[in-house]
């Protein structure tokens, strides 16, 4: 256990519901007194005690299923006995603040093993008493104020205020492996963040911890339930390299992953700018830059919604663009129902060309090997959003113009062939000229179809950025210019 990760990422949330509720849960926390381990169990604001309740359900083992002596490592002497509860002993720890801590008392009858032991961020104590049969237990419970900088109260598997302290339960079945314990992180553990208290706090909470290198450019996508992936790139392998490393946090601040995140794709050479999509089913679709063949090329992966890589996806990612040149700048967008429409630019000088891809959520293309090219003129800084139908309407920048197209669901271009302009800017001056696309930023055009899209157009004159520029397009093509886009 690390006392004192590195702060790396951090996300903040504003008006978040409470609804998700930890399945499979072994020692789990409680904090609002319904006896369950919910999204409504946080920390309150400081000044403002909050009351954990520990439980430990002696039953499950790291699969979830029901634990017995047998399913035990080692010989145990009572092969098919379930396991009872003898003692228990918890480590509660503050990440990154303090904690003033009360007493804590037994709900079970048990008496003090030692000492108790607490300090600023850490609490550690033992009980023992009369055996208890197999099931779900109230250990105790204890009153704790907590200051402004704590990120998360959570059970820990050790301390530093003892050595010898660990997270463990004992059991009378299985006297002769481990000393009867069964220890926290090795023996059995909690899912779902069932040891986790969260807070959301004013500079964000953290979703990467690890004490190597960078993790930076993050991406977010939701999960459907209310939370987020994220994904980012990570330097942690310290070869030199970065990695795609993801976390999903759910909606109240809980880190459901693995603490220091998961490898989205850990390979050779470097994985750089990734961007995350919702997969439709609780996972992610991320894609991202990759130059393990010396070339850049688009590479894609796809998370389930408990952090495994979904069925089928090789670990390294799958090459969505792997053609000659560099494929530079993926961007990607959910098609609304199975799977994701992808651009890239492939940067063959003195010419950018943009191309769109279709795949399935197997990673497959769906609008042939190469995918659909945008302009045959040359074009960059491709932005993507949907059309309503199931379709995409793409962006780029061709020289000193934004221009725009319209395909649909097959791949085919419904407006004219290269795109129509959007705008132009023919001005001695003239710096860059970038398009976007802005989904939602959709103007009001009245006796028009509802298939709108909305391009802010940017140019820079001598350093200064002018914007101003909007044009909807209904799915005939009516290009119609906005007097006040919003």
């Amino acid at each position: 256990m690390r006392l004192n990760g590195w702060i790396n990422l951090a996300l903040c949330v504003l008006g978040v519901s409470m609804q998700v509720q930890s399945q499979a849960q072994y020692m789990y926390l409680d904090t609002n007194g319904d006896g369950l381990h919910t999204a409504a169990d946080v920390i309150l604001p400081p000044g403002t005690p909050t009351t954990i309740a520990v439980y430990l359900d002696t039953t499950h083992d790291k699969n979830g299923s029901i634990q017995s002596c047998n399913s035990h490592t080692g010989a145990p002497s009572t092969p098919n006995a379930p396991l009872d509860l003898t003692s228990y002993s918890i480590i509660l720890h503050a990440v990154t603040g303090a904690a003033s801590w009360g007493s804590w008392v037994d709900d079970l009858g048990y008496s003090t093993i030692g000492t108790d032991l607490s300090n600023g961020t850490d609490l550690s104590i033992s009980r023992t008493g009369a055996t208890k049969s197999p099931g779900l237990w109230k250990l105790g419970h204890i009153i704790m104020a907590t200051n402004p900088t704590v990120e998360q109260m959570r059970i820990d598997t050790s301390t530093t205020l003892d050595a010898f302290a660990q997270t463990q339960f004992g059991t009378t079945c299985d006297a002769s492996v481990y000393g009867n314990t069964y220890v926290l992180g090795q023996d059995w553990f909690d899912t779902g963040a069932a040891g986790v208290l969260p807070t959301w706090i004013a500079n964000g909470i953290r979703v990467a911890e690890d004490h190597y290198g960078l993790q930076d450019h993050p991406t977010i996508a939701p999960d459907g339930a209310g939370g987020s992936i994220l994904a980012w790139i990570d330097s942690r392998s310290n070869d030199g390299y970065v990695d795609i490393y993801a976390q999903r946090v759910n909606e109240s601040g809980h880190v459901v992953w693995n603490a220091a995140g998961i490898p989205a794709c850990h390979f050779s050479f470097n994985q750089e700018s990734p961007q995350a999509v919702s997969d439709g089913a609780g996972g992610a679709l991320i894609v991202w830059m990759d130059d393990r063949s010396q070339t850049w090329d688009v590479y894609a992966q796809r998370l389930t919604s408990a952090g495994g890589i979904a069925s089928g996806w090789p670990t390294s990612g799958l090459g969505i663009a792997t053609g000659a040149g560099d494929q530079r700048n993926p961007r990607i967008l959910p098609n609304g129902s199975n799977g994701a429409f992808v651009s890239w630019t492939i940067d063959s000088l003195p010419t950018l060309r943009e191309r769109l891809q279709a795949i399935d959520l197997n990673g497959s293309p769906l609008w042939g090997q190469y995918g659909v090219p945008l302009d045959s003129q040359g074009a960059h800084g491709v932005a993507i959003a949907s059309d309503g139908a199931g379709g995409v309407i793409a962006t780029w920048s061709r020289g000193t113009q934004v221009r725009a197209q319209r395909l649909n669901g097959l791949g085919v271009a419904q407006w004219t062939t290269d795109g129509v302009v959007v705008a132009s800017v023919s001005r001695e001056d003239y710096r860059y000229i970038r398009g976007m696309g802005q989904v939602g930023k959709l103007c009001s055009l009245p006796h028009l179809p509802v298939v709108m899209f909305g391009c802010k157009c940017e140019r820079m004159v001598d350093d200064v950025r002018i914007t101003g520029y909007c044009h909807c397009f209904t799915a005939a093509n009516q290009d119609t210019t906005c007097s006040s886009p919003r």
